[in-house]
């Protein structure tokens, strides 16, 4: 079974991020370009430049492909639960035994002062679906959803791993 998670973020502050990217990697270009001489001493401020300007721009620029164009294909096999996140320039994939899984739910984020801008505008996309395994660690797929998108999410995954539906009727159990 494959799931294909598309829920982006159209935020104005990542467009600038990423025209902020896109400026400093232009500058750099230009910084390295302008010097008529290439010669030994201009090694050292060229890595400088690279892993001080570029890097990070190119992290925005990942982040920017990510909220624009990504998305997380979720897909169950016999006895794993493979996440992988495309569209972006670093790939990132996720692997959890479904027999190591303790439990799935809905993780809301807490409002604070420092991101209260996002709160405004995406206030009731501020979630996750959490998944604890193993030794008490925590994966969250699903970023910026909201309660009815990651109930719609859980349902299908419950659908389709028989052990979910056992670990949420054993919580069911316990609160009754």
């Amino acid at each position: 079974m494959t799931i294909i998670n598309t829920r982006r973020l159209y935020s104005t502050w990542v467009l600038f991020t990423f025209i902020g990217a896109l400026f400093g990697i232009a500058v750099c270009v230009m910084i390295i370009f302008s010097s008529n001489e290439f010669d030994i001493d201009s090694i050292p401020p060229l890595i400088f430049m690279f892993v001080f300007c570029i890097l990070p721009c190119l992290y925005f620029i990942d982040i920017f492909l990510w909220h624009y164009f990504g998305k997380e294909i979720i897909e169950v096999k016999d006895t794993e639960l493979i996440i992988r996140k495309q569209g972006r320039l670093f790939k990132k994939k996720k692997i959890i035994q479904i027999h190591q899984i303790k439990d799935i739910y809905f993780w809301q984020k807490v409002v604070r002062d420092y991101h209260i801008i996002a709160a405004i505008w995406f206030s009731e996309c501020q979630g996750a679906l959490c998944i604890e395994y193993k030794r008490n660690r925590e994966f969250y797929m699903g970023v910026n959803m909201n309660k009815r998108e990651a109930d719609e999410l859980l349902e299908k995954l419950i659908e389709n791993i028989p052990y979910l539906r056992q670990i949420k009727e054993g919580e069911n159990n316990k609160s009754k």
